[in-house]
């Protein structure tokens, strides 16, 4: 690992250099043609002497001056990308956060022209709050970061993985079929079933419902996300700690409902 760390160390500084180099070599360029205009046609000023005087304070002052200064902002380049990265990140269990994850969805569904099929999964807890009540917040954030490892253990690397709030997360499958989708969210659902977590009683497991809809037409974030919630309060009726896969099916327009005119109690001024 340190020899892959320090490679990079010396092409940042290369390209640092380099980029140094480039811009006293422009500044050079300006202050040998001012000085060639400014003398020229001036019998007791030799071109090649002038040219060489304007040179000396880019070589000398110049490259120095622009390394540092190009220096600091590959530094600050690179501690906004952290930043940002870290933005996006959930604190708890570094999945990202819900407003990243509705943007890695949403830049999915624009690109996907081809009508490449996909599958949206929404995991819950089952009886999270049982678990916090009775057990305490902290056995309940160690519940929720497991469910985020045993995800991250599942999926592949390139499937973002976002926590939408509370005990509920989001992945995004992409390239998958019916079958495959319901292979993975049933691998999710085993593998916290599965878990032993410090704190809870003896026997006691974490489960989780997963609702999920796969797709391959051209729909909306709000329409792939109500046909996986459904999908998930259906696992949950069922009777917890169940999957519930199935494809996208848009949700149907209610029907009107006839409203009676409410009768009018008459005014005191009548």
């Amino acid at each position: 690992m340190r020899s892959l760390v320090k490679p990079s160390n010396q092409w940042r500084r290369v390209s640092t250099l380099a980029w140094a180099v480039l811009a006293t070599l422009v500044c050079m360029a300006g202050s040998a043609i001012y000085a060639v205009f400014y003398y020229v046609g001036d019998p007791g000023v030799s071109i090649n002497k002038a040219v060489a005087a304007s040179l000396i304070l880019p070589i000398f002052v110049g490259t120095p001056i622009y390394y540092v200064l190009f220096h600091h902002i590959r530094i600050l380049n690179f501690r906004n990308l952290r930043l940002e990265a870290k933005n996006r990140r959930d604190g708890l269990t570094r999945c990202l956060n819900q407003t990243a994850f509705h943007t890695e969805v949403m830049h999915f569904l624009g690109l996907n022209q081809d009508r490449r099929r996909a599958a949206l999964l929404i995991i819950d807890a089952d009886h999270f709050k049982d678990v916090n009540d009775t057990y305490g917040h902290d056995v309940g954030d160690e519940a929720i970061k497991l469910i985020a490892q045993k995800m991250r253990a599942v999926v592949r690397r390139h499937d973002p993985i976002g926590r939408l709030g509370g005990e509920e997360f989001g992945v995004l499958l992409r390239d998958v079929d019916l079958t495959i989708a319901q292979a993975v969210a049933e691998r999710i659902r085993a593998a916290v079933n599965l878990s032993d977590i410090a704190g809870l009683a003896p026997g006691a497991r974490l489960s989780v419902s997963i609702g999920g809809a796969v797709f391959e037409d051209d729909v909306t974030f709000t329409e792939v996300f109500r046909a996986a919630d459904a999908r998930l309060y259906a696992a949950k009726a069922e009777g917890r700690n169940r999957i519930d896969v199935g494809p996208f099916r848009a949700a149907r327009p209610a029907a009107p409902v006839a409203v009676k005119p409410a009768l009018c109690a008459p005014s005191a001024a009548a």
